[in-house]
């Protein structure tokens, strides 16, 4: 039987439970000891997706844990879109015409 523990206050509760029976913490996610990896209790049904800890077969995952392997690194961060590139490149290329223009009539 797998066992659940308030990650405020460190008391044992049930997997069902959406409030910690002892401090009062309301259970929004569940978070991996090992990987940090976080979602809803029923994600973790046959341990992390993530990682697989305390899964039947370790470091097994599910078909959505290549989504969320990059989410859970700490350190990942998402690389910027190309578009944002262009476009401020065409509103600092508008000013200096603009700004051209302005000292051409000085």
């Amino acid at each position: 039987m797998r066992r659940f523990y308030c990650e405020f206050c460190g008391a044992e509760v049930n997997e069902d439970d959406e409030v910690c029976s002892h401090c009062g913490a309301i259970f929004v996610a569940i978070k991996c000891p090992r990987c940090g990896y976080r979602d809803k209790q029923h994600r973790f049904h046959n341990g992390c997706p993530h990682c697989g800890f305390l899964s039947e077969h370790p470091g097994s995952t599910d078909e959505w844990a290549p989504i969320y392997s990059k989410r859970a690194d700490p350190t990942y961060r998402r690389p910027m879109p190309s578009w944002v590139f262009w476009v401020v490149l065409i509103v600092l290329g508008g000013s200096f015409v603009i700004l051209a223009q302005i000292y051409a009539r000085l």
